[in-house]
């Protein structure tokens, strides 16, 4: 019969092999094992090392590239801008660094920057429709003949269409200080923030464009980048730069893959970079040169980093 003393002994038996188990593992582990296990995290620590080593490198070459291509990026632009009058326009997201460095690279090349406008997010905001489409109709300048404004329905098109508008030379010209009631009257609603002098006209749009959008309504919003630009563009030269050329509704890759746009305007997808921003001002030459359709950086569309030789206008 079974009693408590059997069930006493079986366990201790148990326990005692467990015991010599371990003993014998440990016994086992101290041995070749153990020195292969040893030798395999050094081998593997060595490895890390090196890699870490490697990656500095690169870094450090990295940052000696982007310091030489910043101490050429005085003589590469020099004067090749002068008495062109720039509209510097950051779309929703758009990096403060990356605008401040276009502007710098902007100076470099003596242009002007006449007006730098930031649209808000409130600009692409699908729920915002109506109120843009109000806001266009309330603040068309008035002038014989009156100027038209594409699709009224659509509040995002009719109000880049405006923008646009106010901001370049129309023939006949507009009221005095139209582009100053118009900015400030978006402004006030929310939809951007401005500052220069919009009343007179520039000669080119330089864009700054932020991450796609990827919230429940991004694809809306993505399109309504898109419209923007597509707007600017229609109105004066215009050049799109944006951090990469990735991810569903970038408004560069959409710029590139659409054959009615590509030809039409140009684009830069590492605008993050000193060599991007140098490449960024110099197409903008290229475009109010009569170079259209030039696509630089490393991402899908792109030609290469960097214009060609036969994509660089000459000095006149």
């Amino acid at each position: 019969m079974i009693n408590f003393r059997y069930h006493v002994v079986s366990l201790t038996a148990i326990f005692l092999a467990l015991a010599i188990g371990l003993v014998l593992g440990t016994a086992a582990l101290n041995g070749p094992l153990s020195d292969r296990l040893l030798s395999e995290i050094q081998s593997l620590s060595n490895s890390n090392s090196q890699l870490r080593d490697q990656v500095a490198e690169l870094e450090e070459e990295v940052n000696s590239q982007e310091e030489t291509i910043q101490d050429l990026a005085p003589l590469l632009l020099d004067g090749r801008l002068a008495g062109q009058r720039i509209a510097l326009v950051a779309m929703p997201g758009a990096a403060d660094d990356e605008l401040t460095a276009v502007s710098q690279m902007l100076d470099m090349a003596d242009a002007t920057i006449g007006v730098q406008v930031r649209f808000n997010d409130r600009f692409i905001d699908p729920a915002r429709n109506v109120d843009l489409s109000d806001l266009a109709a309330r603040l068309l300048p008035e002038r014989t003949p009156p100027l038209e404004l594409p699709n009224e329905s659509d509040g995002v098109q009719s109000s880049a269409a405006l923008i646009a508008a106010v901001l370049v030379a129309q023939d006949p010209p507009l009221p005095a200080g139209s582009g100053s009631a118009v900015l400030t009257g978006y402004a006030e609603d929310g939809m951007l923030t401005y500052e220069g002098d919009p009343d007179t006209p520039v000669d080119a749009f330089l864009v700054v464009a932020g991450e796609p959008a990827v919230d429940t309504n991004g694809a809306e919003r993505n399109a309504a980048v898109l419209t923007t630009v597509t707007q600017l563009d229609q109105a004066a030269v215009t050049v799109v730069a944006s951090h990469g050329a990735s991810g569903e509704g970038n408004v560069v890759a959409a710029i590139r893959s659409d054959s009615s746009l590509v030809d039409t305007m140009s684009t830069v997808d590492n605008v993050n970079t000193t060599l991007g921003q140098v490449v960024t001002v110099h197409t903008l030459v290229q475009e109010l040169a009569g170079i259209t359709g030039g696509h630089y950086g490393n991402g899908d569309g792109a030609s290469g980093p960097v214009p060609q030789p036969t994509d660089t206008p000459t000095a006149e």
